[in-house]
């Protein structure tokens, strides 16, 4: 008998011991009952056999699914533990919270401690202190409305440890809109937020030595033709707050003497990509130019090569640079000064050579001249070349020879700063006088005087002009020398001509005078 596609087992073989009963003449009226039970039990045996191997085939499916499950779930455990991620299943209606197995691990505390009355107390109890009223309020809102949370917050484990914990997660509420679970994360952060302080404290100290160093910041969109500067860095451009910079802009701000220079060092910079620095003028909006140090760096795409990116920092030189401007002023006059100071010094040798009377005679008077020329410059050199007052020429000068005798001695004049050169050469001719006073005049016996006066009377020509006066009274009677050494020679000549002066010596009996009339050219100021 053929069997049909649509046949199941148990009618087929229905069927084949139902054709092999009529063949053999089994359906006898008496057989008919024994025939379906024996049927019936082959069926059900059938169905026996196809029922246990369902069962096995589905146990086998269900083991398969329970041990993916299980390695699904030893991963989990294994990247949590790894990432220190501990996990949070809180039942609201329940208020029973599940914790992942690496509770401990995360917040140093075991899940038992926390399995025991409010889950919501439980929480907050390894809460820091600081952080308690923030985290509180999160929950009561969580509580009220639901939704996604996240934040950051300190822990103190039971050891006193303080770590930094982040969370994360939803609260599902029901079709009513009522929170009724809370699904979250919560891992470990305290080496992040270490970090994070660390590199806070790092830029505030650069921050502290740019501000020390009033360093401006900028940086440059090459591709745009864009700058941003930091608000030093705008007040050291004279920029408008807030406005945009773009390359000519800031090209119109170079002085006009530099810009060409400035050009070709950003360019090579661009090209090149190597540490660059300028110094230029830049023109402020009052017309005012200031000096300015840039430096910077481009950066340049690793596939075109070309500059995408310019930084840098910028610093007001100005003040450095009319230091060194007056420096090398100073060293020009320095040079100028030091051999008008030889060819001085050379005349010295020589006038005092001439009128001395022996090796020892020339020492004594050579060394007592270059230490009043010293005591001058000393005076300069403090002023930086400024000038020198006339009341501190009179003393490094007069007290060098007369510090025990200064009563004798009167100065009067009003404040008076006079030029280098005039401060040199008066200074020259009142050692001349100190030292001829102490010798031959005034002050070679116990009782003559000198005094010693300055003013400002109008001249000839009715400029003003500055007049010293030297005169001495109650010495040993004068006479006029009959030789012209270096000293008269310095009071009478030299000094008159280095600045342009008249000089007059009256040697009368009753004491010597000096008159030394000089234009006020030489002044630097007075009063």
């Amino acid at each position: 008998m053929a069997r049909s596609v649509r046949d199941s087992p148990a009618d087929y073989l229905g069927q084949c011991v139902g054709e092999y009963a009529i063949s053999e003449h089994w359906l006898r009226p008496g057989a008919a009952l024994a025939v379906v039970t024996v049927s019936a039990l082959l069926l059900f045996v059938l169905v026996l056999l196809r029922s246990a191997r369902l069962l096995k085939l589905r146990t086998t499916q269900r083991d398969k699914v329970a041990e993916a499950l299980e390695e699904s779930e030893s991963r989990l455990r294994l990247a949590q533990s790894a990432a220190s991620i501990a996990t949070i299943d809180w039942d609201f209606v329940a208020d029973r919270a599940v914790w992942s197995p690496n509770f401990e691990q995360v917040f140093g505390v075991a899940r038992e401690a926390i399995s025991r009355g409010s889950s919501y107390d439980a929480f907050l109890a390894f809460v820091h202190p600081d952080d308690k009223p923030n985290m509180d309020a999160m929950l009561l809102r969580l509580l009220k409305s639901g939704g996604t949370f996240s934040e950051e917050f300190r822990i103190v484990k039971p050891d006193g440890a303080v770590c930094w914990i982040a969370t994360r997660g939803e609260v599902f509420c029901d079709h009513k809109g009522r929170p009724r679970r809370l699904i979250g994360s919560n891992f470990d952060i305290t080496e992040r937020r270490a970090g994070e302080e660390r590199l806070k404290r790092s830029l505030s100290i650069i921050a502290l030595a740019i501000e020390a160093g009033e360093t401006g910041v900028w940086t440059s969109d090459v591709v745009a033709r864009t700058s941003v500067c930091d608000e030093r860095a705008r007040a050291i451009f004279d920029l408008d707050e807030g406005a945009g910079i773009d390359f000519e802009l800031f090209g119109s701000r170079v002085h006009p003497s530099d810009r060409e220079r400035a050009t070709v060092a950003f360019a090579e910079a661009l090209k090149s990509g190597e540490n660059f620095t300028l110094e230029c003028r830049i023109l402020h909006r009052d017309g005012v130019a200031r000096w300015v140090s840039i430096r910077g760096k481009a950066e340049q795409d690793q596939l075109t090569g070309q500059a995408t990116t310019m930084a840098g920092i910028v610093l007001d030189v100005t003040e450095r640079r009319e230091r060194e401007t007056h420096l090398q002023g100073l060293l020009r006059e320095l040079s100028h000064r030091s051999k008008n100071l030889l060819a001085v010094i050379q005349a010295m040798a020589r006038q005092t050579a001439t009128g001395s009377s022996s090796v020892a005679d020339f020492q004594e008077r050579f060394v007592a001249r270059l230490q009043a020329l010293a005591a001058s410059h000393d005076l300069l050199v403090a002023a930086d070349w400024h000038g020198a007052s006339m009341a501190d020429i009179a003393h490094s000068q007069i007290d060098y020879f007369l510090d025990p005798l200064a009563s004798r001695i009167k100065i009067d004049g009003s404040p008076l700063l006079l030029r280098p050169d005039a401060a040199q050469n008066i200074g020259l001719a009142l050692h001349e006088l100190s030292a001829n006073a102490v010798k031959y005049g005034a002050l070679a016996n116990a009782t003559g005087t000198v005094d010693l006066a300055w003013s400002l009377p109008p001249g000839q020509l009715g400029a003003r002009q500055l007049r010293i006066v030297w005169r001495e009274s109650g010495g040993p009677p004068v006479e006029k020398p009959k030789a012209r050494g270096f000293g008269r020679a310095v009071i009478e000549r030299v000094v008159a001509q280095a600045l342009e002066g008249e000089a007059a010596v009256d040697f009368q009996p009753s004491g010597l005078t000096w008159t030394l009339d000089i234009p006020d050219r030489h002044i630097l100021s007075h009063g």
